[in-house]
């Protein structure tokens, strides 16, 4: 008489089932994190308002599931399917320096995290220059921005008369300069951004 004997061992999550001469190994679980890059924007690129961002994610096994993006390190968007793309909108009222990441989910819950691209958010705003009073030969001008004023310069007629680069800004004109033509200033912000008050 034959006698088969079946025997079933559980090997942390590989299943062996042992027939006769028969073993059937369960495939393992997924443990490998997808692979992902950051396409757009690269680093160094200048961007502002709508910005597309771009990248390129593989997983080999259960494929992956969603890529989120982070600008310094705050969660600003996320692509759930191939093209792995989303939107993000770069507020010029908070211009400078950005890091910008992509991080890869995989359907098993395994993640990785992408190079960090350094990107600036262009600075386009003028400042705001008025002059607020003109007392004998002191001009007093008032400027503000949204990042800062480098310099203010005053100007009677076509005449640069005065330079003042540090706040408040009161520069001092010979009173016979101020009767040479209409006076208006000219504010620069650290940007390079330029505007002009009304004429005083």
């Amino acid at each position: 008489m034959k006698v088969k004997i079946a025997v079933v061992a559980l090997l942390g999550t590989a299943a062996v089932a042992a027939w006769g001469l028969t073993v059937l190994r369960a495939r393992d679980a997924d443990r490998v994190a997808p692979n992902v890059t950051l396409v757009a924007p690269a680093t160094g690129a200048v961007v502002r308002g709508d910005v597309r961002l771009v990248a390129r994610a593989h997983d080999g096994d259960t494929g992956v599931a969603r890529v989120d993006f982070f600008v310094d390190g705050e969660w600003v968007a996320a692509a759930t399917a191939a093209p792995w793309t989303a939107r993000w909108e770069a507020t010029v009222d908070h211009p400078g320096e950005r890091l910008v990441q992509a991080k890869a989910t995989d359907e098993a819950g395994n993640t990785s995290y992408s190079a960090e691209a350094d990107i600036t958010i262009a600075d386009e705003e003028p400042p705001a220059v008025w002059i607020m009073e003109v007392d004998g030969s002191s001009v007093r001008v008032g400027a503000t921005d949204n990042v800062a004023i480098d310099r203010v310069e005053l100007f009677v007629g076509t005449a640069l008369v005065a330079v003042d680069d540090e706040h408040p800004f009161v520069v001092d004109v010979a009173e016979s300069e101020l009767d040479g033509g209409a006076l208006k200033a000219k504010a620069i912000d650290t940007s390079g951004n330029v505007r002009y008050s009304e004429v005083y």
